[in-house]
């Protein structure tokens, strides 16, 4: 009966108003990601047309911006995937994000040292990196449909000045 009751109190801890205001933080700026970035960026940078190397050290190294845990990055892996990223450079992203974010680093620097802080964020990336390419490598087929697909979508001539941009995500990662 301890082991239902400890399994019971675990699960009402995990779904406590942390975990949701993240979530839920992370569902918005996801958004926010579809709303403001242009497709043309996505496509240009991680898009399957673009320079195979530089799309996936950039994936790799963007979540360190973001404070995210392995749930809250899935909502904005799926919005630069919709956006017409790659495969690979995505799931390069999607694997990178929680592993290199700030404060994981800082906590693993400072509880655990240097070294292996160091270790962690080299291997983090070039493992994200290997993986998105062995993604890459598995689904080449489709990502030739998806990018074709992609060029024949419409964006909305809807502009907001820089600023308005830099204010949101800085909002939003500042409520991160």
């Amino acid at each position: 009966m301890d082991i239902i009751i400890g399994g019971w109190d675990a699960l009402v801890n995990y779904f406590t108003i942390h975990r949701i205001i993240s979530l839920t933080i992370a569902f918005f700026l996801s958004g926010a990601i579809a709303q403001f970035m242009s497709q043309g960026a996505v496509m240009k940078y991680f898009g399957p047309n673009s320079h195979r190397g530089m799309s996936y050290v950039i994936a790799a190294i963007s979540g360190a911006i973001l404070a995210v845990c392995s749930c809250s990055v899935l909502p904005m892996f799926a919005s630069i995937r919709k956006k017409g990223a790659g495969i690979g450079p995505a799931i390069a992203f999607l694997f990178s994000g929680p592993a290199i974010n700030v404060l994981a680093i800082i906590m693993t620097f400072s509880m655990i040292g240097f070294n292996i802080g160091l270790v962690r964020v080299i291997g983090a990336i070039g493992l994200s990196m290997i993986i998105g390419y062995t993604m890459y490598l598995l689904y080449n087929k489709s990502e030739v449909v998806d990018a074709n697909e992609a060029m024949f979508q419409i964006e909305d001539d809807k502009s907001r000045s820089l600023w308005q941009n830099a204010l949101f995500f800085a909002v939003l990662v500042g409520i991160l």
